[in-house]
């Protein structure tokens, strides 16, 4: 009768510790969860800064082969091909519609 005891008790202090076991990791995984969304939003608010800070990069590129005189850098060069790109662009749209 003792050993039948002593193996219900043992078998209480498994189930308890495994409910303990069962709550703490729950609430490491609500905090992970915070964590993922959290990760989420910033790397989306990243990503929108990053398309924001590439279209002023292009258009300030692109103003300064405008404004270009007869030497022309790497960043005017950089600015033409795109203009150039833009024309290309603009003739296969007209294409298209014909």
């Amino acid at each position: 009768m003792r050993m039948a005891t002593s193996v219900i008790e043992n078998l209480a202090t498994s189930v308890r510790r495994l409910m303990e076991d069962h709550r703490r990791i729950e609430g490491l995984y609500t905090d992970v969860i915070a964590e993922r969304d959290a990760l989420r939003r910033e790397n989306r608010a990243l990503a929108e800064r990053l398309k924001s800070v590439e279209k002023d990069l292009s258009v300030a590129q692109l103003a300064q082969g405008f404004a270009a005189g007869d030497g022309a850098s790497e960043g005017d060069t950089k600015a033409i091909a795109r203009v150039n790109r833009l024309i290309r662009e603009v003739d296969q749209c007209i294409r298209l519609i014909k």
